[in-house]
C-alpha cells in the first residue's frame, strides 16, 4: 500500500512500477527542493491536491540535528489541506546514528503533536483522507514548480 524509497532515490520509472505494483502512495526525502544532511531536514509540506502520491515530500526528517524548533515549523506548514510527513528512523538508532531520535526527545515531539491536536496517522492510512487517483500527469511536475519558488 506505501513505499518509501531506500535512500529517498526515485525516478519516472520507479513511479511507473510502483504504480503498476499496486501501491497508493510512496514517500521520498526533501530534495530537490530542500538540501539533506542525513542528520535531520526540513522539507516541503505535501499538498494532496498538487503533488503525486508517488512522490509524496517528507517534511521533516528527524535526526541528531533535528530539534523541536524543527517539529513545530514543520507542523505549520500543515495549513489549508496540507500535510506535514514526519519521518522517524530510529528511536533509538544506534546502527544508524545519522538518523537516531532518543526515546526523550520523541516522546517530546509526540507531547508537542497531541497539544497540538495533530491528527498523526501511517502513510498507509492516507486513503482516509487522500484519493490516491487525484495526481498530476506528469509526477514531477510539483516539484519543477516548487523549484521555481523561493521557500
Amino acid at each position: 500500500m506505501s513505499f518509501c524509497y531506500p535512500g529517498y532515490q526515485n525516478s519516472r520509472e520507479t513511479v511507473h512500477i510502483l504504480e503498476e505494483q499496486g501501491y497508493l502512495f510512496a514517500r521520498r526525502g526533501v530534495e530537490p527542493e530542500y538540501p539533506r544532511s542525513d542528520h535531520g531536514d526540513r522539507g516541503p509540506v505535501y499538498d494532496p491536491r498538487e503533488d503525486h502520491p508517488m512522490l509524496i515530500p517528507t517534511t521533516g526528517a528527524s535526526g541528531p540535528n533535528w530539534n523541536m524548533d524543527d517539529l513545530k515549523w514543520a507542523v505549520e506548514q500543515a495549513e489549508n489541506g496540507k500535510i506535514a510527513v514526519l519521518t522517524f528512523h530510529g528511536v533509538p538508532d544506534v546502527d544508524h546514528p545519522w538518523v537516531h531520535t532518543s526515546q526523550e526527545d520523541f516522546t517530546r515531539y509526540m507531547d508537542y503533536l497531541r497539544e497540538q491536536d495533530c491528527t498523526v496517522i501511517a502513510l498507509r492510512d492516507l486513503e482516509t483522507y487522500v484519493d490516491p487517483s487525484v495526481k498530476p500527469s506528469d509526477p514531477y511536475a510539483p516539484i519543477q514548480r516548487r523549484l521555481k519558488r523561493p521557500h
